[in-house]
């Protein structure tokens, strides 16, 4: 079973994720978290960090529930990974550009996410490239 966070603040994109990374991992069930703000998926990754296999994470989102985007909030979730010395692979999704400034290792991948390319490829290639389709939860 692959744990996937997906930290998005639009349903449709959400959405395309699941539907992508479930093709992906055709072999191995597939258990989605989702959240659109940044306190709420802060609150959830303090008590679920250590079993999660990959995040997908957009760069502007808000952090609270029902507010407005905010830029570079991808970097506060690096931050708190970083902080919890987490091995936690990484794809950044966003229809932005994104740059880091914290110096998360775990980062895999970045995707421009633009409605007419298929997620399944670029997630497919990410994934390939990092060989994280047989990878081994640490105990």
């Amino acid at each position: 079973m692959k744990n996937i966070l997906l930290i998005d603040d639009d349903y449709y994109k959400r959405e395309n994720y699941k539907e992508s990374l479930s093709e992906i991992y055709k072999d191995d069930y597939c258990n989605f978290s989702e959240f659109k703000s940044r306190n709420m998926a802060l609150e959830f990754m303090k008590e679920n960090y250590s079993e999660l296999d990959l995040i997908i994470l957009d760069w502007n989102f808000p952090i609270y529930e029902n507010s407005f985007a905010i830029p570079d909030a991808g970097d506060y979730i690096l931050n708190f990974l970083k902080k919890m010395d987490a091995n936690i692979d990484v794809i950044i999704c966003s229809r932005e550009e994104a740059t880091p400034e914290v110096d998360y290792s775990n980062i895999i991948g970045f995707c421009l996410y633009q409605d007419d390319i298929s997620l399944t490829d670029e997630f497919r290639k990410i994934i390939q490239k990092n060989k994280i389709f047989v990878k081994e939860k640490n105990k």
